[in-house]
């Protein structure tokens, strides 16, 4: 912990994911500090909420554990390519962090439906623009909408780290919930943080929009990065978006896969690593960056944190630093302390 900081202890309350259990927090507002210290609190096992950074200190327990995935080793099993396919008519939209009625509006639908008894139920539009006005300069604004209709299905607010994402809050319409959309979010900013830099010393490159003709077919295919993660790069633009703005090399540059990307949807059975890229180039593969998307907090015996652990490699924060989390260490990282 930071000594120039102050730093203060909630008082306790009843945890929302125990039963018969209370919860404090340690936390410190960190104000202009937040964007200096901002990597270093999400590596050492911290949330933000605006510039207030906290982490659970329960004096009885451990449970709660921070974890994060290995982006640069992940490699997508049957279920996540079965919600790929589910929402291939998905547009991920990167947006400025501007709250919205609409956004709100969604926010609401999926609290009354999924956490009605949470502290965040009582979250005003008022409250909710703050929350999205408080973003940090690396905070990242992600809609995720249906291409036929243009609806907004999905907000995910992450900040852009260094080393990758960390998410911050997502939620997602509640009559859509045959799509996985939670499932499907984690897998975007799997993928977005798994790209490639465009040199050692700059942040991962981020996509946008993921529209454009397939590469591999040379034919226009819907579905937005989705569709690239199946074996294309998506459809072509709608006539009201703008065009994409990449980070990095142009979608239509190609690249020789990179070593750790390899097995992404099935490696060059399902298209290659990027999803469709030749792998015959003359250009060098880029250097094998280490890159993570860090989930926040994990409870063993919590039913509602379950999905975090289909994520692969995972890894939690022990004492020692960031582990692997293989079933033997979550039995003994995250057990609950005796009473």
């Amino acid at each position: 912990m930071h000594p120039a900081h102050q730093w203060y202890l909630t008082p306790p309350r009843l945890c929302p994911y125990l039963p018969g259990r209370a919860e404090r927090r340690i936390f410190t507002r960190l104000g202009e500090d937040a964007s200096r210290f901002h990597a270093a609190f999400t590596q050492a096992g911290f949330r933000r909420n605006g510039d207030i950074f906290y982490r659970p200190f329960c004096p009885d327990c451990s449970a709660c554990v921070s974890v994060r995935i290995r982006a640069h080793e992940f490699v997508a099993g049957r279920w996540a390519r079965r919600i790929l396919r589910r929402n291939r008519d998905i547009r991920a939209l990167r947006r400025p962090p501007t709250p919205s009625t609409e956004q709100y509006a969604l926010l609401r639908a999926y609290l009354l439906a999924r956490h009605r008894g949470s502290e965040m139920m009582g979250l005003t539009e008022d409250d909710y623009a703050a929350m999205v006005a408080d973003a940090q300069s690396q905070t990242r604004l992600f809609e995720y909408r249906r291409e036929a209709d243009d609806a907004l299905l999905a907000v995910s607010l992450s900040d852009r780290l260094a080393d990758g994402f960390s998410m911050t809050y997502s939620f997602f319409d509640p009559r859509e919930s045959s799509r996985g959309l939670g499932n499907f979010m984690i897998l975007d900013h799997v993928y977005r943080a798994s790209l490639p830099p465009r040199s050692p010393n700059i942040t991962p490159r981020e996509d946008g929009e993921c529209f454009g003709a397939s590469v591999q077919t040379g034919t226009a295919k819907k579905g937005g990065w989705a569709g690239k993660m199946m074996g294309g790069c998506g459809g072509a633009s709608p006539p009201h978006a703008k065009p994409s703005v990449r980070e990095g090399v142009p979608m239509e540059t190609k690249h020789t896969p990179s070593p750790q990307r390899k097995g992404w949807v099935g490696g060059q059975k399902h298209g290659g690593a990027w999803g469709g890229l030749p792998p015959k180039t003359k250009e060098t593969p880029p250097a094998q960056r280490s890159s993570y998307v860090y989930l926040g907090y994990w409870i063993r015996d919590a039913r509602a944190m379950s999905y975090k652990t289909r994520f692969r490699p995972l890894e939690y924060l022990s004492p020692t630093g960031w582990q692997p989390l293989e079933e033997e260490s979550a039995k003994s990282c995250c057990a609950q302390s005796p009473e």
